[in-house]
């Protein structure tokens, strides 16, 4: 068997219920009043921090945009540059070539003349050695008259002089058409060289001016697509700089080796005339004509130029293309860091924001206002006609919970509150306990 059970009346606990949540309407009144302000602030703060936003962006866009307008002036003197150098190279390779094509000219000249100096070389050899038979007859002829005791045992009969003889200018002249043979094999063997030199330079020339048209051509073709590209993709725009640069490099690396090819031709050129001016020294009458000292200060003379030139053109473009990529590195790694500490100064407030509509939309759903509702009042008249009045409004019914606060929430008498001594000493804010009888049960 359940037992009934038996509630008492607690005439203390209605008392502090009815204090408790007087204070907590005073404290929703208030905290309502401090909801509006902190709302207040709150729309103004939003509103200043839009302002500070777009001013921030159109300042770091400003920024951005000259950077960029100021990099492209660079890279556009740069090529400006590099443009009149190569040009520069062409006219000083035009002059080279030139130089090369007179001298060859010159030395096809000298060739001719020391042909014709052969031949009297040749003939003033024959002479020479007829001389110098005579010579050795007439001293022949001296000793056989000092010592004419012994004319039988040294007496030669004439015919067996006139073999020795014959036999003597057959093997001279033998020599002398051998000789003949090969200086015409050499001096055409260094003409078909001359040559096929002047072929080789002349082809290593269009294939460098074909070189430097392509480089052109492709060099607008991506300036070209760099300026269709969107200034907002900065990164594509780098990597095609980066491209441009690697091709620049590759392009100069591919001058460089033609023009040590050039230089070591004309290196063996100079060899190969040296040589051939040495081969030729028959006496010192043709070493005189042909003049060694000539040929050797005009292509010193050309190797130090081409040295200097080629030396000061080459760290020119590196210095440039050093200080340039220096720069260009720099001014990314500045903007990046902005752009980052914008980022996370944007992410912070962002955050600051998010909370501050998380904590308003908390107060929103605890302080709710209900809006009143209109009703439809019908009434009927005896000729049964039925009139709609609108224009009333009636409130909600409040909830079972709103009237039990409202009943606890009623004001106290001030009697009975000074009957109650207990009830001034009650602390709600440090929540002291205070008695309250026992619901007893009964079974």
């Amino acid at each position: 068997m359940q037992g009934k059970v038996k509630i008492e009346y607690l005439p203390k606990l209605d008392k502090v219920l009815r204090v408790t949540f007087a204070s907590i309407k005073k404290d929703l009144n208030e905290t309502k009043e401090d909801f509006e302000i902190l709302r207040e602030e709150v729309g103004n703060f939003s509103e200043s921090f839009k302002e500070k936003l777009d001013k921030h962006i159109k300042s770091v866009t400003k920024s951005v945009d000259s950077n960029y307008i100021d990099l492209d002036k660079r890279i556009t003197d740069n090529f400006m540059n590099l443009e009149k150098q190569i040009n520069k190279l062409g006219k000083l390779t035009e002059t080279f070539v030139k130089q090369t094509n007179d001298k060859v000219t010159k030395l096809a000249k000298e060739s001719k003349k020391v042909d014709s100096f052969k031949i009297l070389a040749e003939e003033l050899q024959s002479e020479i050695k007829t001389l110098k038979l005579l010579r050795s007859d007439i001293d022949k002829i001296k000793v056989i008259e000092s010592s004419l005791e012994n004319v039988e045992e040294i007496s030669v009969n004439k015919k067996d002089f006139d073999k020795k003889f014959i036999s003597l200018k057959g093997d001279i002249d033998k020599k002398l058409s051998n000789y003949k043979v090969e200086n015409e094999y050499l001096v055409k063997k260094t003409k078909d060289d001359l040559e096929k030199e002047k072929k080789d330079i002349s082809k290593k020339i269009d294939k460098i001016d074909q070189k430097i048209s392509q480089h052109n051509d492709s060099y607008k073709e991506n300036i070209s697509k760099m300026e269709s590209i969107s200034k907002d993709s900065k990164e594509y725009v780098n990597s095609e700089i980066k491209k441009i640069k690697d091709e620049f490099n590759s392009t100069v690396i591919k001058n460089k080796s033609d023009v040590e090819d050039i230089r070591n031709i004309h290196a063996k050129f100079s060899k190969d005339i040296d040589e051939f001016i040495k081969e030729k020294d028959l006496d010192k009458k043709m070493s005189k004509l042909v003049e060694n000292k000539e040929v050797k200060e005009i292509a010193k003379q050309l190797e130090s130029e081409f040295k200097t030139f080629k030396k000061e053109s080459i760290d020119e473009l590196k210095k440039k293309l050093i200080s340039d990529r220096e720069d260009y590195d720099e001014k990314i790694k500045s903007l990046e860091e902005m752009l980052n500490k914008e980022r996370s100064n944007v992410a912070d407030l962002e955050s600051d924001l998010n909370i501050l509509k998380k904590a308003i939309t908390k107060l929103e759903t605890k302080v709710s206002i209900k809006p009143t509702v209109i009703k439809k009042v019908t009434t009927k008249k005896p000729n049964n006609k039925v009139e709609e009045i609108i224009s009333k409004k009636v409130d909600k019914k409040p909830s079972l919970f709103k009237r039990f606060i409202d009943f606890l929430v009623e004001e106290v008498d001030v009697e009975e509150e000074e009957k109650d001594k207990r009830l001034q000493e009650f602390d709600r804010k440090k929540g002291d306990k205070f008695e309250i009888k026992e619901i007893r049960e009964l079974k």
